[in-house]
């Protein structure tokens, strides 16, 4: 089970990916049009990021986000991710920013 959570951090803002299932997610990737679109909410993730390889039970990885004025509040995003359970398993959520 992938979940990722938006937080405040100094003058910026970050978002944290974590593995909250009992077995190791690969090939973790991740969609979303809110995101996409010019929608205020902005991605900035090192290139060869994604697909993330490998994310263990409670590892986690963090990525710098932008959020302009008037940024969408609830951008939906989905992660897809392969593990012992089966492949391109999906979990669509809603990107909260506290």
């Amino acid at each position: 089970m992938i979940r990722a959570k938006g937080y405040k951090k100094d003058r910026s803002w970050g978002i944290k990916v974590w593995n909250d299932g009992v077995a190791p997610a690969r090939n973790i990737r991740f969609i979303s049009d809110d995101i996409e679109k010019d929608n205020g909410v902005q991605l900035t993730v090192r290139q060869g990021t994604f697909p993330y390889s490998l994310l263990n039970n409670r590892d986690s990885f963090e990525m710098n986000a932008m959020l302009a004025q008037g940024h969408n509040p609830v951008p939906i995003i989905k992660f897809i991710w392969d593990d012992d359970f089966g492949e391109n398993r999906e979990r669509e959520r809603v990107l909260e920013f506290d």
